[in-house]
């Protein structure tokens, strides 16, 4: 799973793929600020920075949580190819993505930064500048 500075730059400035993110439950700490977090049906991994203030009785407070959801390389696929088992399409369709996009692939260094790609290309027509999602 890709939790590098990069993909979660990518994912945070996905923001059509940011309204897709389920909800939060409970949150496992992994590493750094990344979480395996529970929802309804599965589980996901997000980038969280939580804020903390100090209340009258000089308590920290949680006061805010920006969270960022990486989504998985399988939660990608679906985002493309809804749950259709034509796993050799899906290839295919992956293949042609990097050869006709040979410019661009160079700018991944993970599968999970090269689905999203994939995915913000074929749904938003988007791609991915180094800083921003571009319209293409």
């Amino acid at each position: 799973m890709d939790t590098s500075e990069t993909y979660i730059k990518m994912c945070e400035k996905a923001t059509e793929i940011q309204a897709l993110a389920p909800s939060m439950q409970t949150r496992i700490h992994l590493s750094m600020n990344i979480f395996n977090c529970s929802t309804k049906d599965d589980s996901a991994f997000f980038w969280c920075m939580d804020t903390f203030e100090d209340d009258d009785l000089g308590n920290s407070v949680l006061t805010d949580t920006v969270a960022i959801w990486l989504p998985r390389q399988d939660q990608l696929q679906k985002m493309v190819f809804g749950v259709s088992g034509d796993i050799q399409g899906q290839v295919w369709k992956l293949y042609e993505f990097v050869t006709d996009n040979r410019a661009t692939c160079p700018r991944v260094s993970s599968m999970e930064q090269l689905w999203l790609a994939f995915v913000m290309q074929e749904k938003y027509s988007k791609q991915w500048m180094g800083e921003e999602w571009v319209e293409i």
